[in-house]
């Protein structure tokens, strides 16, 4: 769903081959229920607008600690248009539970876990 989007914004950057089954690359949700976090080798986004770039190219392991320029992007006839730019940082450790930590600059930070299928 975000993947065509993401190509389409992003571009074709080069960028480090990635296992499509990386660990980290799924569907999140924060506790309240409320948001809804894609992360993918070619980026992350939050609901249906907000998408991101990987400011140091996908990352790789069982420990992750890297950040994301985001923007609200949305479609204005054949001209896309960027929003409210920020940066966001994201850290997770593979199985601790299966959470990420996402700290929006000048916000408290909040905890995704994987959304339930």
């Amino acid at each position: 769903m975000m993947a065509p989007i993401l190509a389409a914004v992003i571009g074709t950057a080069a960028m480090p081959a990635a296992s499509a089954d990386y660990w980290l690359y799924a569907e999140w949700c924060d506790a309240k229920g409320e948001e809804r976090m894609f992360v993918e080798a070619t980026g992350a986004g939050f609901n249906e607008h907000t998408i991101c770039q990987w400011t140091a190219g996908p990352p790789a392991g069982d420990t992750v600690k890297t950040t994301v320029s985001c923007a609200n992007v949305y479609l204005n006839g054949d001209e896309t248009v960027r929003m409210d730019e920020r940066m966001v940082g994201l850290e997770a450790r593979k199985g601790d539970p299966d959470k990420i930590t996402v700290t929006v600059e000048g916000e408290p930070p909040s905890v995704f876990l994987r959304c339930e299928e």
